[in-house]
């Protein structure tokens, strides 16, 4: 193996990143055992920054792949997102704009479930970017309220009954911190559960806040 700065032979063994015996720079070590190569740093930090964007071009369609957004349409945006913002386009506003648009079009049709589980996504998103993420858990919490009102609706309409619109907490037993424990069995008309909103609990001591207590429908 040879320098790529002054293509002196190499005589010691590579490591990720040394100097070279005889120019002084920087060389960094690319690749595994069987292909090693050895790149200029300039020549490094241009792999480094193709792998992030490759890692968070994944991440964008991985992020909707439960979502009723075809690749194609997500190739689409992406595209024109890029040529519209060019060097300031980044993959986390593109994340949010496709997030937006699905949320207004399951709003339309009600689709609260879909509503509920995107939030949730986004939630997990930005609490792993460490950013505020309290206001979607409860986004979370009111997709899922109006999601059973829907329910009994639809059960009253077409069983004729008389349902009671009942919702109660249900929190992780196995997991769950002090302050939500306290919330466990607790019953509330979904308008109070909308009202009130005890859940998400800003409260929570579970990791980074992220309160996983949830309503069960009791009809």
């Amino acid at each position: 193996m040879i320098c790529p700065y002054c293509g002196i032979k190499i005589v010691k063994e590579p490591t990720r990143k040394f100097k070279c015996q005889t120019c002084k720079n920087e060389i960094y070590v690319h690749g595994n055992r069987d292909t090693i190569k050895l790149l200029t740093k300039k020549e490094y930090e241009s792999i480094e920054i193709e792998r992030k964007i490759k890692y968070e071009e994944d991440n964008f369609f991985k992020f909707f792949e439960d979502q009723t957004i075809s690749k194609e349409q997500l190739t689409s945006r992406k595209i024109k997102w890029f040529q519209k913002y060019k060097e300031k386009a980044s993959y986390d506003d593109l994340i949010w704009s496709v997030s937006n648009e699905l949320l207004d079009k399951y709003a339309k049709s009600e689709e609260f479930h879909a509503m509920k589980m995107l939030y949730l996504k986004l939630a997990l998103y930005e609490m792993r970017n460490n950013r505020v993420f309290f206001h979607l858990l409860q986004q979370v919490s009111k997709m899922q309220l109006l999601g059973y009102k829907k329910e009994i609706l639809f059960f009253r309409a077409s069983l004729n009954g008389d349902f009671n619109e009942i919702v109660e907490i249900s929190v992780a037993h196995n997991s769950c911190c002090e302050n939500c424990e306290q919330l466990a069995g607790k019953r509330y008309t979904i308008d109070e559960a909308r009202e009130k909103m005890p859940i998400p609990l800003s409260s929570c001591t579970h990791e980074n806040g992220f309160c996983r207590c949830i309503y069960l429908l009791k009809i």
